[in-house]
């Protein structure tokens, strides 16, 4: 199971499913095989983000920025939403 594919296609039910301790399986064991793909790193912190870890949301979010250009961007307007709380789940 620890083909990208495999692992992707699952981690993407996880996100429609809403189920965030598996997407968070998913991509960490994504983000330890494909380190150079910033997709499983934005989904991780978006793990994080939606079981109320802020700081793990935020500290995966400044490792999407050394992808640089846009990443930086993106990942600062993250971290404002993380830390102003807006990915609570109801």
């Amino acid at each position: 199971y620890r083909r990208e594919d495999d692992l992707n296609r699952m981690g993407n039910s996880a996100v429609k499913a809403e189920n965030y301790e598996w997407t968070l399986r998913f991509y960490q064991e994504l983000t330890q095989l494909f380190p150079q793909k910033p997709d499983y790193w934005i989904n991780l912190a978006l793990s994080y983000a939606f079981l109320n870890d802020k700081d793990k949301a935020v500290e995966t979010a400044e490792k999407v920025k050394s992808f640089g250009g846009d990443y930086i961007k993106q990942a600062d307007a993250f971290i404002q939403d993380v830390l102003a709380g807006k990915f609570k789940k109801d």
